[in-house]
């Protein structure tokens, strides 16, 4: 039979996939940031080393994305979310996210279409409407961050 979560508490996840890497010298090391959550299966960590990039990721499975360090890794969505996350159980930490002028007010830094979320230590700027849009969720836990 299955149970529903504690009101206090989201659904853990557990990560204990592959670690795969965006950014720094290592063989088999990508380029790009949505290119890796591409490959990544439920469980794993997408780690991207210090830089900036200019993209707009969509994460669509339960993954850990895992800046190196927020003060290092830079996240520039550009007119859209920076990240949109749409499946339930991601962990996100360790941006600096900016969204330089965003298209709409449901434009965000990051924005939320699901559940069990745990999104925290990051530093989120110059969003034009909202640093986070949490839509149709349960169970996030939002901590720790720089709005």
């Amino acid at each position: 039979m299955s149970r529903s979560p504690s009101p206090d508490k989201p659904p853990e996840q557990p990560y204990n996939g592959t670690t795969l890497y965006v950014g720094g010298s290592g063989s088999g090391n990508h380029t790009h940031i949505q290119e890796t959550v591409n490959l990544a299966h439920d469980g794993d960590t997408v780690f991207v080393y210090g830089g900036e990039s200019h993209e707009n990721v969509v994460v669509a499975k339960a993954i850990r994305l895992v800046g190196a360090h927020k003060a290092e890794v830079f996240l520039n969505g550009g007119t859209r979310d920076a990240i949109k996350v749409l499946a339930n159980n991601v962990e996100i930490t360790g941006f600096t996210i900016d969204v330089e002028q965003a298209n709409s007010y449901n434009d965000a830094a990051i924005y939320v279409a699901s559940s069990g979320n745990h999104i925290h230590d990051n530093h989120l700027i110059k969003s034009e409407w909202y640093g986070i849009i949490i839509f149709n969720s349960s169970y996030n836990v939002i901590e720790n961050n720089s709005i």
